[in-house]
């Protein structure tokens, strides 16, 4: 036999009515792997101009390629599938404000990946 899913509201309580398993609600998770690319250029800025995340976030934002680093983050959101609203969007600086306290220093993204060291190479 198959395995049943259950939960403590029963056996059925994970399906919807036509039988299909139900999905996560609320807004998908940031993948780590963007997460230490945007993390890594905060540092990067702030210790190049020695200012605060905060600051080196904001000059981020004004950066030339900073609609390509942000298409994944978008991409995954169901409103923005398929179109390209997200980059007027990504332009507002109350959004950006709001990002940066939401994203970055309230899931602390700067504490948990504090620990990893760089160590730059020159091209030869």
């Amino acid at each position: 036999m198959g395995k049943v899913i259950t939960d403590f509201r029963g056996p059925f309580a994970m399906l919807t009515a036509k039988g299909t398993l139900r999905k996560k609600l609320g807004k998908p998770k940031n993948p780590i792997g963007w997460e230490f690319s945007i993390y890594a250029k905060i540092m990067q800025i702030s210790k190049g101009r020695k200012l605060s995340p905060y600051k080196a976030w904001m000059q981020l934002c004004k950066h030339r390629h900073f609609d390509v680093l942000m298409k994944p983050h978008f991409q995954k959101q169901k409103k923005y599938k398929g179109n390209t609203k997200w980059r007027e969007v990504i332009a507002d600086p109350d959004w950006q404000h709001k990002f940066y306290t939401n994203n970055i220093s309230r899931t602390q993204l700067i504490k948990r990946l504090k620990k990893v060291k760089f160590e730059y190479t020159k091209k030869a």
